[in-house]
C-alpha cells in the first residue's frame, strides 16, 4: 500500500499544521467519535452507552464496527512518530510528518484524502495570488448590538472598494434577522491601518487580529 499512496492535495500555508506537521490524512470510520480517548475500556463504555441510551438500535453498532474501533485504537497507540488526531463525527484527521504512518492506518479505516503543506508565504501573513488589499482584520466571536451591526454595515458600504468583507461577514450583515453571533473566521480586507482603529472605536469587541496580505506565486 505504501508504494501506491499518493498525496492528493497541496495546501498553500504560512506554517505547518499545528506548527509541526507536514501531512494531513482524512479517514472515514463508522463511530469514529468513540476514539476521542484511546482507551479500550472507555471505547466499550461509549459503545454500550450509545446502544442503550441514544436511541440506536442495539445492533446498529455491530461486532465488526466494535472490532474496527479497537483495531484503530491499537494502531494509533502503536505509532512511534509524533502525530495529532482530530475527530469530527465519523472522520478522523491525522496530522503527521510520516507518509508511512498514514499508509499503515488505511485498514480498517477508509482513506478519503491526503494533503501536504506547501509553504508559500511567511508566518503570520495572508498569502493571496492576486491581492487587492494590504491587510486582513479578523473579528472576535461575539454578539453585536443592533446599533453596532448597523454601524458596521454603514461603514463597509461607505468605504466602497477600500474595504472588502469576507463572504461570511457579508452574509451575516445581510441576514439581519437570522443570525446574531459573529464568528471568529469573519474578516475584512483593507488598505489602511486607520481602518482597524475605526472598527475598534465602533465596537470594542470587534477586532481580533490584523495580518498583512502578501502576494504568492504558484
Amino acid at each position: 500500500m505504501l508504494s501506491t499512496l499518493q498525496i492528493s492535495n497541496k495546501e498553500d500555508r504560512s506554517d505547518l499544521y499545528y506548527g509541526q506537521y507536514r501531512y494531513q490524512a482524512r479517514f472515514w470510520l463508522q463511530e469514529a467519535s468513540c476514539l476521542r480517548e484511546l482507551d479500550h475500556d472507555k471505547i466499550d463504555k461509549v459503545i454500550e452507552y450509545r446502544r442503550n441510551w441514544l436511541q440506536y438500535r442495539r445492533d446498529s453498532i455491530s461486532a465488526q464496527v466494535k472490532e474496527n474501533l479497537h483495531t484503530v485504537c491499537n494502531q494509533l497507540q502503536a505509532l512511534q512518530n509524533p502525530y495529532k488526531k482530530v475527530i469530527y463525527q465519523n472522520y478522523i484527521y491525522v496530522y503527521t510528518n510520516s507518509i508511512e504512518d498514514i499508509a499503515g492506518l488505511i485498514e480498517p479505516m477508509s482513506l478519503r484524502g491526503t494533503t501536504e503543506v506547501n509553504i508559500t508565504h511567511p508566518k503570520d501573513t495572508i498569502g493571496l495570488q492576486n491581492p487587492r488589499h494590504k491587510f486582513r482584520t479578523y473579528v472576535r466571536c461575539h454578539r453585536p448590538t443592533p446599533e453596532q451591526r448597523q454601524s458596521l454595515t454603514s461603514f463597509i458600504s461607505a468605504a466602497g472598494s477600500d474595504i472588502r468583507p469576507s463572504p461570511g461577514l457579508k452574509e451575516f450583515l445581510d441576514l439581519e434577522n437570522r443570525r446574531v453571533w459573529m464568528s471568529d473566521y469573519y474578516f475584512v480586507d483593507h488598505n489602511e491601518m486607520s481602518m482597524v482603529t475605526a472598527l475598534a472605536l465602533m465596537n470594542p469587541k470587534l477586532v481580533r487580529k490584523t495580518m498583512p496580505i502578501v502576494k504568492i506565486n504558484n
